[in-house]
């Protein structure tokens, strides 16, 4: 992290700490050792620890949502819209394995602590507006009658649980990234188109 703003360093060194070990391990002790500067350092860029847990939430969702938001405009929608979102979505993180992470924990985790803010944008930004797009399309017999609460946690689930988990970047995943997208675009239309 040398070289770099020292804002960015503590929003890097609480993205790795979330990321690698959970919420709980992101003391502002820990935060400032891993970004390599003092603890009274990180109260003059941010008022505290929830103050660095919401300008890292607002950066790691709303870079998720953007890839997703277009949906909300999808009218009438169509099953491509919704395959191209996850796609984007998909490569997104592909690229970014911390913040597939970071949000693994954010929705999996509970309403309160630090995390409570990411969790909060991570439903609105992220999860909605596919939820939405799943209540016009089912409505518009564009896809087949699913319940949209347990299908948008599950088609997130697809897009970011592989990167989160296997954590490789995209070098590791670039060649096989174009398949990944194909075979989650199958899966969908085999899921979701009526018969």
């Amino acid at each position: 992290m040398p070289g770099r703003q020292p804002r960015e360093r503590i929003l890097e060194a609480t993205l790795q700490l979330v990321a690698g070990e959970g919420a709980e391990a992101a003391s502002l002790r820990r935060i400032g050792a891993v970004a390599g500067l003092h603890n009274s350092s990180l109260f003059h860029h941010f008022s505290g620890k929830q103050a660095i847990h919401d300008a890292l939430a607002e950066r790691v969702v709303d870079g998720a949502a953007s890839r997703v938001a277009f949906l909300a405009g999808d009218d009438p929608p169509r099953l491509a819209s919704l395959i191209d979102a996850l796609g984007d979505l998909a490569e997104h993180l592909a690229a970014r394995p911390e913040e597939a992470a970071y949000l693994a924990h954010a929705l999996a985790g509970g309403s309160e602590g630090v995390m409570a803010g990411a969790r909060a944008r991570a439903t609105e930004g992220l999860l909605q507006p596919i939820w939405q797009w799943l209540v016009r399309a089912r409505d518009a017999g564009e896809i087949v009658r699913v319940r949209p609460q347990p299908t948008t946690l599950q088609l997130v689930g697809l897009v970011l649980l592989e990167p989160a988990w296997t954590r490789s970047g995209v070098g590791a995943l670039r060649p096989a990234l174009r398949a990944r997208r194909r075979e989650l675009g199958v899966w969908v239309r085999g899921t979701l188109a009526p018969g």
